[in-house]
This record gives structure tokens, C-alpha cells and sequence, in this order.
């Protein structure tokens, strides 16, 4: 009963204006933090996760293919 509840997901929609950049840090500011990067291709989109190992830490960036990449999604799934 004196748990903490449950993380609940939330989901926003920002502004060009909201973003702070660089949107997705560096290689050298991800070697230097210690996070892993893997890709996937998903229907032609392409995911792209960073996590750092033994923590909680997993940051996902979805880009999808059109004249060029274009990233329409970030997803933090970081407790």
C-alpha cells in the first residue's frame, strides 16, 4: 500500500520551437557516456536505440525515408 505507483506513460507532441538540439547526442558524447547504439529496420523506417548497460537508461529515435531521413519520433523509455 506504500508502494510508489506505477510509471505511466506520456506521450507530447513539441513544437519545431520545443526541440533542443542536438536532438541526439553526438558519437563522441556516447562513447564518452558510456551508451551502447543499435539499429533496427522496421518497414522500411529505421530505429535507432541508445542504451547505456546496467541502468535504466533507453532512448529510441525513429527515422523514416523519404528525399531524405527525417526523424519523426524520439521515444524515452529511461525510468
Amino acid at each position: 500500500p506504500n508502494a510508489d505507483p506505477e510509471p505511466k506513460q506520456v506521450t507530447a507532441m513539441l513544437d519545431g520551437d520545443a526541440l533542443q538540439f542536438p536532438v541526439m547526442p553526438s558519437s563522441q558524447t556516447q562513447k564518452n557516456d558510456g551508451l551502447v547504439l543499435s539499429q533496427t529496420e522496421l518497414n522500411g523506417d529505421k530505429q535507432v536505440m541508445l542504451v547505456k548497460p546496467d541502468t535504466d537508461y533507453q532512448l529510441s529515435f525513429f527515422f523514416r525515408k523519404g528525399e531524405c531521413w527525417t526523424l519523426y519520433r524520439k521515444r524515452d523509455d529511461s525510468l
